[in-house]
């Protein structure tokens, strides 16, 4: 793209002051720091300074290669972050003279320089002129405070759409992302928790970068403001195509006292589009959490990509982590925090046209003219800072950007409820004091089996031998150790002894004894009458 041009004597002015620091962190052979590693100044390089004192992230070196220049160049970046040389956009080079823009980033190093595509010339994120050509004016810097001229605005932004001046002039106060780290369903992350042995342990862990679809409209009119652009390339510009790899890495550092299940699960809310995924780093002390971009690499307008952004709300992304727990061998009163931390980068290139030409090295000014449409690629990442309304009151008192949730360990008393079935004991369950079997955060203690007896039911567990108590549930809470009774109803289960079969109607019984009598008497009357006549 022309604006390739226009940028060299921005950039070589930019690199003969950098080339004046005094010390460079060797990293690779040949390879010099990425300025942004340069304070404003360019007399010195943050590299040790930001390894030693970054404490809400953990970081690493990595080497990039200049496009165009083919040189090489090393910087800082958020460990466990999908490097700029794994997305899917890494097939194009960074077409940055020198290493200067592409890898604008927020978060890591206490210099204003990361934000910028150009330093000093940063109000052309803005609404403003500034030095350029406002609205209806014929010369630069006549009206600095009124709005830039339309023409190189081509997408109409409005002055809400695009970074404040406050943010511009000072990015480090105002351009930070923040993450926070609670107990899900929790009001307050700020208190230390309370939790027993065994205390199932469910995280939200939020992010806020609501600036950021701002700042990628800002740097969108960047592009068109730099001076002696053409009609005819913005207009280019304003129909060009864009490629982007996205995504979002949430740690968990996992304290001894806290174990993790093996079905660990999460999930996003407030960001479509992206899938999750759980993983343990090596050593099983990190949990690692990745929000990948769907669909990655489409092309797609350049206009489109801003919509969809701008459509999202950034300042609400969140993660809910469940599966972990407290451990049962924790001791009384301990304190247990758990450390987080969060980093994301948005990879896109931009070209005129579909073909998306890679940058190559150039030998000479009429190449750099013939590589005009040639895609540029920008990998912008950030890493979060505990937000000031959440600061954990458990936290280290010197590490305020630490994202951290603390809570402490009580051992609660814990009550013993004695089940007596008959003269034998059934079973003996314990619960904490104030609270039921069923609702207690005792895992490994539940109501027992149902107890049997032979021809009867079972009816219910009872305060009293006889059932005269109060009835004995998983639901009713226990303040004190307690003996309950198994209660049965009467011949439920018993099976009636088999019957004879009736053999006539036992309401004529009386009246066929009676005539069995007199039948005998008849019969001895006669007998004696016999023998009396035969004699």
């Amino acid at each position: 793209m022309k604006i390739v041009k226009k940028l060299i004597l921005y950039v070589l002015s930019f690199l003969l002051v950098i080339s004046s620091a005094s010390v460079y962190t060797v990293f690779a052979e040949g390879a010099q720091p990425l300025p942004y590693l340069c304070d404003e100044e360019g007399n010195d390089v943050l590299t040790d300074k930001t390894m030693k004192n970054v404490y809400w992230i953990d970081l690493e070196k990595r080497t990039v290669k200049d496009g165009i220049d083919s040189e090489l160049y090393y910087g800082l970046f958020p460990k466990y972050l999908t490097s700029h040389d794994e997305t899917t956009v890494s097939d194009i080079a960074f077409n940055s003279l020198g290493g200067f823009n592409g890898l604008e980033n927020a978060g890591i190093v206490d210099s204003e320089n990361t934000y910028w595509m150009l330093p000093g010339l940063q109000y052309r994120y803005g609404y403003l002129a500034g030095n350029d050509t406002a609205e209806g004016d014929k010369e630069a810097g006549k009206h600095p405070d009124k709005p830039i001229e339309n023409r190189v605005n081509p997408f109409g932004f409005k002055e809400n759409d695009l970074l404040s001046q406050e943010e511009i002039k000072k990015p480090l106060s105002n351009l930070q992302i923040y993450g926070d780290l609670k107990i899900t369903g929790s009001e307050n992350s700020k208190s230390i928790g309370q939790f027993s042995p065994s205390s199932k342990l469910s995280l939200d862990f939020s992010l806020n970068a609501s600036w950021f679809k701002r700042y990628l409209n800002s740097w969108t009119l960047n592009y068109t403001r730099v001076g002696g652009l053409q009609d005819d390339e913005i207009t280019k510009f304003r129909n060009s195509f864009g490629k982007v790899d996205a995504g979002i890495v949430y740690t968990l550092d996992i304290p001894d006292g806290v174990e993790l299940a093996k079905n660990i699960s999460a999930k996003v809310s407030g960001l479509s589009g992206f899938s999750v995924s759980v993983r343990k780093s090596e050593n099983g002390k990190t949990l690692i959490i990745t929000l990948k971009k769907d669909n990655a690499g489409t092309v797609q307008k350049w206009e489109d990509i801003l919509k969809s952004v701008n459509k999202t709300d950034t300042g609400n992304i969140k993660i809910t982590v469940s599966g972990l727990s407290v451990k049962e061998s924790v001791a009384d009163d301990q304190e247990i925090r758990i450390r987080g931390t969060a980093s994301g980068f948005y990879d896109f290139v931009n070209s005129y046209t579909k073909d998306f030409i890679n940058p190559a090295p150039v030998d000479d000014e009429d190449d750099r003219d013939n590589a005009n449409d040639r895609a540029n690629r920008q990998y912008l990442f950030f890493a979060a800072q505990q937000s000031k309304d959440g600061l954990d009151e458990g936290g280290e008192a010197d590490k305020q950007k630490q994202i951290s949730y603390t809570f402490r360990v009580n051992k609660p008393a814990n009550n013993t409820v004695t089940f007596i079935n008959g003269s034998k004991t059934h079973a003996k369950v314990k619960v904490e004091n104030g609270k039921s079997i069923d609702k207690d955060a005792l895992t490994d203690q539940s109501m027992p089996k149902d107890p049997v007896k032979n021809g009867y039911k079972f009816k219910e567990w009872n305060t009293e031998k006889d059932g005269t108590g109060a009835k004995f549930t998983g639901s009713t809470v226990v303040n004190e150790d307690m003996t309950v009774y198994a209660i049965y109803t009467g011949d439920g289960n018993k099976k009636p002894a088999p019957s004879k079969p009736d053999t006539g109607d036992r309401t004529n019984l009386p009246l066929y004894v009676a005539l069995l009598g007199l039948s005998a008497v008849s019969l001895a009357v006669a007998g004696l009458r016999k023998r009396r006549k035969e004699n």
